[in-house]
């Protein structure tokens, strides 16, 4: 193997170990119920989908999940998962950006007729 081939899988290496990392954290949170399964699980699902757009073989990315998930899987098209995991970082952005107080005040009210 040369110094290329080691310099890559050693990036490789170091992405799949971050993917697993947040993961094992996201699932840490769950349990200790600083946060919701649905949040962890929306988060995982664009985590997921990212690491397969990334060129990831199933068997990569299915090495990262926790041992708590099991290994029972379903497959479901990538068009499906990609439509739910661009909304989810979307309005990611829109909370982080906006947080939920002051995005409400911050909208535009409608205005009744005849004022």
């Amino acid at each position: 193997m040369d110094a290329l081939e080691r310099f890559n899988s050693d990036i490789v290496y170091r992405q799949l170990l971050q993917l697993s990392q947040r993961l094992e954290i996201f699932e840490e949170r769950r349990e200790e119920k600083i946060l919701t399964t649905t949040f962890v699980a929306f988060e995982a699902i664009a985590a997921i989908f990212g690491a397969g757009k990334e060129g990831f073989t199933d068997e990569q990315i299915r090495g990262c999940f926790p041992v708590e998930w099991g290994d029972s899987t379903v497959e479901i098209p990538s068009a499906l998962i990609r439509v739910l995991a661009e909304a989810w970082i979307a309005t990611s952005i829109i909370i982080t950006k906006y947080p939920w107080g002051k995005a409400s005040a911050s909208r535009p009210r409608a205005r009744m007729h005849g004022k």
